[in-house]
């Protein structure tokens, strides 16, 4: 029982390290991933305020009725003074009512264009959003490279629409931005729209890709809108991956930047580990439990073997029957327990008679078959719990009797000798036993070979007077009912 409470406890200290590991690492890569987002949403903001700092000079700019007096490059100095501080910075332009280009931060002499199309010009025509940060597109005045565009609404005096001013930022911006960052070979990242358009997922491949690219309608936009900011695993991903995700609004915008990482890939190893171990684990408990088992094993074999070499030590082979060594022991402890109680003690001392003639006549097999036939008999005869009938040796038998007086000594004793040759009815072989009986009440300093030499000589008596009889060592009468040998006063019932 202690072994297995050992087993237990070793396992169960072992079940805690291993969950204390994998909250380690769990809350590693979670501080990580948030290290990853604040990095990110700080570089991201700052790049779009400057640009929207530079679209609200612009923004005000316009508003003064002397701008358009002024020197082409003196014009674009005031307009655009701030635009080249925001990285992968596109076109800049302030767009008249209709859509045309009116001034263009990278020529003097604007280029040809309309973009009253743009979801950027008409989010602003229709009403004022500022800033506006529109879906990836491409550009339409040199190169091909996808961007997204922020906006602003430029109002007359009235209020009425009097054009936009936009600043363009190229999506290669965000692709090198995040694909500086190492989020596992699973990890994830991306910037989405409040309406669930991408702005740019990493790793992902070809820019142009992202152009209508959208995940409002998937599992992981709806954790996503749930809360401004907040994580959650799932599984809910293009690829199927479980990820862990943390996201948070980029400062004013409307946009959302989201980081995951591989939930395999952060546990995977720990996994791996926590099986090994635990296998490691479960194969040193058995180990143990089969050495445990084995030893109970050989303790219950030296157990079984002590106590059979106890009850050879102890025990008549022949017979059955206690032997002579644990005859002596029964007797001195016999004594001492009636001594002590004042109650009576009773010895019986039995013998086969004629044994000898027995066995030279039918052979010691038989003779041997007659003494288990015979220790039977008198096992039989003494019922009572303390009694005990034994081998004394030879074709000679004992039998202790506590708290027997002499008359129940007598009665027993004629009860063996009767059944004892009632066992042998054949004419062939007449079996028969001498018994001598001695009862006394012993004081305690009083020695058991006192009694046992009363009884030993009335065995002799009753071998004397002819054998196949019982004699009481307080005379030389045979047993009769009366039973004159003892006075009435001292006779007790058995």
């Amino acid at each position: 029982m202690s072994v297995c409470l050992g087993l237990i406890a070793t396992l169960g200290v072992q079940a805690v390290l291993l969950l204390e590991i994998r909250q380690d690492r769990w809350t590693s890569a979670i501080q990580a991933a948030q290290n990853v987002l604040h990095t990110l949403d700080s570089d991201v903001d700052r790049n779009l305020n400057l640009l929207d700092l530079s679209l609200q000079g612009a923004q005000e700019a316009t508003t003064r009725v002397e701008i358009a007096n002024l020197d082409p490059v003196i014009r674009n100095l005031v307009l655009f003074d701030r635009a080249g501080s925001a990285e992968y910075l596109g076109a800049m332009l302030v767009l008249s009512p209709s859509g045309e280009i009116v001034y263009d931060a990278s020529e003097v002499k604007p280029r040809s264009g309309n973009f009253a199309d743009r979801d950027y010009f008409q989010v602003q025509k229709d009403s004022a959003q500022e800033p506006y940060i529109s879906a990836p597109f491409v550009g339409r005045l040199g190169g091909d490279t996808p961007g997204i565009a922020l906006s602003r609404r430029i109002s007359n005096p009235d209020g009425s629409f009097d054009g936009v001013v936009m600043g363009a930022i190229s999506l290669n911006y965000f692709r090198d931005l995040f694909s500086r960052i190492n989020m596992g070979r699973a990890g994830e990242i991306a910037l989405v729209r409040s309406d669930g358009r991408l702005v740019m997922r990493w790793p992902s491949g070809d820019t142009h890709d992202l152009l209508n690219a959208s995940i409002s309608r998937s599992g992981l936009f709806r954790h996503i809108a749930e809360g401004p900011s907040g994580s959650f695993t799932t599984s809910d991903g293009t690829d199927g991956v479980e990820r862990h995700y943390l996201y948070a609004p980029v400062g004013r915008f409307p946009l959302t930047l989201v980081v995951g990482f591989s939930v395999d890939e952060v546990l995977g190893l720990w996994r791996r580990q926590a099986l090994t171990f635990g296998l490691i684990g479960c194969v040193i408990a058995g180990a143990i439990v089969l050495l445990v088992l084995a030893l109970q094993g050989a303790l219950r074999r030296e157990e079984k073997m002590s106590a059979r070499f106890e009850n050879l030590a102890t025990t008549d082979w022949l017979t059955g029957l206690p032997n002579r060594r644990s005859f002596d022991e029964r007797l001195i402890a016999a004594a001492r327990s009636t001594a002590r109680s004042a109650a009576p003690l009773a010895l019986l001392m039995i013998d086969v008679d004629r044994f000898k003639v027995l066995n030279d006549r039918f052979g010691h097999g038989r003779g041997d078959e007659v003494l288990r036939q015979i220790s039977q008999v008198l096992k039989a005869c003494a019922r009572r719990p303390d009694d005990m009938v034994a081998r004394y040796g030879g074709e000679e038998f004992a039998a202790v009797l506590p708290g027997t007086d002499a008359a129940g000594a007598a009665r027993v004793a004629e009860a063996m000798r009767a059944a004892v040759e009632h066992a042998f009815p054949s004419p062939d072989m007449t079996v028969t036993v001498s018994i001598g009986a001695a009862s006394g009440t012993l004081a305690p300093e009083t020695e058991t070979r006192t009694l046992l030499a009363a009884a030993d000589a009335a065995l002799y008596e009753a071998k004397a007077q002819g054998r196949n009889r019982v004699v009481l060592a307080s005379g030389t009468a045979p047993v009769t009912e009366a039973l004159p040998l003892l006075p009435p006063s001292r006779v007790r019932s058995r």
